[in-house]
């Protein structure tokens, strides 16, 4: 299963937060590591500040940081928060493409539901903390430029 960037970059961005417990982080900076957009960076971190696992501080000095409960959030909740709603298969049609005339009797989606559901079950086994539990001095140099 693919995630979006809007996904991706939330998991960069709480892993960089991650690796910096004690900063108040500017979403710039977090951009300029990861050479991703800053405008995408700050749709993510408007995001995840709405779900509760950042707080945010304006103005000069200002940035982000990770809330109280945002550690213990289980990531297939939060990939089922950040990811848009609907169905892998097309099967129903949308505006460029035609229903499927055996979508009635066809049992494509009902299979990529359950792949779905063992997909986020999966990811439901790990914990925000986990993304760097096992190297998170080595994720910071790298992160660093050390």
């Amino acid at each position: 299963m693919k995630v979006t960037y809007h996904t991706d970059y939330a998991l960069r961005l709480l892993i960089y937060l991650l690796t910096h417990p004690d900063d108040v982080v500017s979403t710039r900076t977090v951009a300029e590591v990861y050479g991703v957009s800053l405008n995408h960076m700050n749709k993510v971190s408007q995001h995840l500040v709405k779900l509760g696992l950042l707080n945010a501080t304006r103005g000069r000095g200002g940035g982000v940081k990770l809330s109280e409960v945002a550690r213990e959030w289980r990531l297939g909740d939060l990939v089922r928060q950040l990811e848009p709603t609907g169905e892998i298969a097309q099967c129903s049609g949308n505006s460029t493409v035609e229903p499927c005339r055996i979508a009635p009797v066809c049992y494509i989606r009902s299979i990529f539901a359950g792949g779905t559901m063992a997909f986020y079950n999966h990811l439901n086994g790990y914990k925000i903390e986990d993304l760097t539990a096992k190297n998170a001095d080595e994720m910071r140099q790298l992160l660093d430029g050390a």
